[in-house]
């Protein structure tokens, strides 16, 4: 099911974001390594070639920090989803099926002020109904709940059965033990908290 969410994206999507300082750090990493390689190359035929590369990653970098106000490179560094890199296109609302990202609360169980990305599995109107830790949306499994944290330390209580209302969103990740709205904790979330629509570069 295809449905575009009511969040409204146009100011923020003009207006620049911590965050960009992320690609920023990409770019002079990727600067500096091109300069080892110019500095490594000291042989006349080579050095044109490092240089080009040089020049090209100076481009490169230049161009993304040009569009940091509106396009972001997330990393995700947990197992929850296949993919590794993600552009977030603040431009653009997220709807059902695609990948977007929001930070959680800094008052939130765990998690604090984390960046997530995540796969919305459920939109406005989607039927979240549970079978014991089983949890499904319109009939389709969005995974299994675990009664305790990976770690055994923390109790955890599974989302009860809902329709989702309007302007919340169910967000999921396919790992067996990715934090999300499987759990009471993590709960629907406000459309208005997605930051746009992530999309897997690899």
């Amino acid at each position: 099911m295809t449905q575009t969410l009511s969040t409204s994206f146009s100011q923020d999507a003009r207006r620049g974001h911590p965050l960009w300082r992320t690609v920023r750090s990409l770019g002079s990493l990727y600067t500096r390594a091109m300069l080892a390689i110019d500095a490594w190359a000291n042989l006349p035929a080579v050095r044109p070639f490092a240089l080009g590369f040089i020049v090209s990653g100076l481009l490169l970098s230049a161009g993304i920090y040009a569009a940091s106000p509106w396009y972001v490179l997330l990393v995700n560094r947990s197992n929850s989803l296949p993919q590794t890199l993600f552009l977030l296109d603040k431009t653009r609302a997220p709807g059902c099926g695609d990948y977007t990202a929001f930070d959680m609360p800094r008052d939130a169980r765990f998690y604090r002020g984390s960046r997530m990305i995540k796969h919305i599995r459920g939109c406005a109107g989607d039927i979240v109904h549970v079978e014991g830790q089983r949890v499904l949306i319109n009939n389709q499994s969005a995974g299994l709940a675990m009664r305790r944290s990976s770690n055994g330390q923390y109790r955890l209580q599974r989302i009860d059965p809902i329709v989702i209302p309007h302007g919340k969103v169910y967000l999921a990740a396919i790992h067996a033990q990715s934090y999300d709205s499987r759990y009471a904790s993590f709960g629907l979330r406000n459309t208005s908290e997605l930051l746009g629509t992530a999309r897997p570069l690899f």
